[in-house]
């Protein structure tokens, strides 16, 4: 007959779980940088090279970046463009004077489907 204390069973099944978490917390990072960068990437490359962004060259591509924040003890990565962060918004929601290019939300879009879908 096999005996196996309460306490030694507790331990164990807790070591299991830690190690699941573990592994889930690992793989849940994975995915949030790869859509980290693929988000970049979609930002920084131009319409005509298949990305989002309405220009192809200049400050406005390559001012997209990527930082970590904590907030309320989340990891939180913001992406925005730090070169003409004014620009941001007259080139996605246009103005009186010019069509709106929206880009920055079909992106984000792009981008949250292709995290669903790995």
């Amino acid at each position: 007959m096999l005996e196996i204390l309460s306490k030694d069973l507790e331990r164990a099944m807790r070591e299991v779980l830690q190690g699941v978490e573990n592994d889930a917390e690992e793989t849940m990072e994975e995915l949030m940088d790869f859509t980290r960068d693929n988000l970049l990437e979609s930002l920084t490359t131009g319409r005509k090279h298949g990305g989002q962004t309405p220009e192809d060259t200049g400050e406005y591509a390559a001012g997209w970046e990527c930082r970590i924040e904590f907030r309320q003890g989340a990891e939180i990565r913001v992406i925005q463009n730090t070169a003409k962060p004014q620009l941001t918004h007259l080139l996605e929601y246009g103005t009186w004077e010019q069509t709106p290019q929206p880009h920055i939300r079909t992106a984000y879009e792009k981008a949250i489907k292709r995290l669903e879908e790995e």
